[in-house]
């Protein structure tokens, strides 16, 4: 009796969706996608181009519009994921579309948004001219500048808590995360010599010894955000992640 029973209780365990409140998981990405879906109108089609975004580059210039559409996508893929994927904390039940999801969040999504609501609101307490001159509160609604820049962190912890996500090892996942922070350093270096506008004017006041310095320092707390969102999963997670190790060597 005690093999079977066992077996059972592996096979019911192997049934436990790596999803919390399967409807209310669903229901909270369908909302989060639709605002982003939203914001991203109201902001490409509706809010008054400002000079910056009219010049080389456009909105493509800065680590926000990235970032918004980072979670655009990342909300849209969880809604398909829900309908068409799986949820399953079995490593031999998960879809691809699941494991993609899964990196794409681990990797990508939640260390850059963290890192744009950390540095955004922490050069803002220091000299907000740097980031988000006063200017422009006569231009762009604080509920918009709140979706960018703090909102974000909120649905990315509330996502952590509902949904888990299985991080890779941590020289992979540090890889692919400091590899797109190069991408968008080379871009943003890119734009500065194509037609001299530094994307940020805190790297236009900086002079190059403290412009390395401090997109070094960026990329050292880029790999931080990494660290934090594999600690916070562990955290909430923890029995999962045995879970999945243990399918690994059955």
């Amino acid at each position: 009796m005690q093999p079977a029973d066992s077996a059972t209780v592996q096979g019911n365990s192997q049934k436990v969706s790596g999803c919390r409140l399967k409807w209310i998981c669903r229901g909270f990405h369908v909302v989060i996608f639709i605002l982003y879906v939203f914001t991203l109108i109201y902001d490409t089609q509706l809010l008054v181009r400002l000079p910056h975004q009219r010049s080389y580059g456009g909105r493509f210039k800065f680590l926000t519009f990235w970032n918004l559409l980072l979670q655009l996508v990342y909300f849209g893929l969880s809604v398909v994921n829900d309908i068409y994927g799986t949820n399953s904390l079995s490593g031999q039940k998960r879809s691809k579309l699941q494991t993609f999801r899964d990196r794409f969040a681990s990797c990508i999504v939640f260390p850059v948004g963290l890192f744009v609501v950390l540095t955004f609101w922490g050069i803002y307490a220091v000299d907000r001219e740097l980031v988000f001159p006063k200017v422009l509160d006569d231009i762009i609604p604080q509920w918009l500048n709140h979706v960018w820049h703090t909102t974000v962190l909120l649905f990315l912890m509330i996502e952590k808590y509902l949904v888990y996500h299985q991080y890779p090892s941590r020289t992979t996942g540090l890889f692919i995360c400091v590899s797109f922070g190069l991408v968008y350093q080379i871009w943003i270096f890119w734009v500065a010599y194509a037609s001299g506008i530094w994307v940020y004017p805190i790297l236009a006041v900086l002079g190059w010894p403290m412009r390395v310095l401090f997109l070094s320092v960026c990329w050292l707390f880029l790999a931080a955000t990494y660290c934090v969102g594999e600690w916070t999963t562990d955290k909430l997670w923890g029995g999962a992640k045995q879970k999945l190790s243990k399918d690994k060597t059955t």
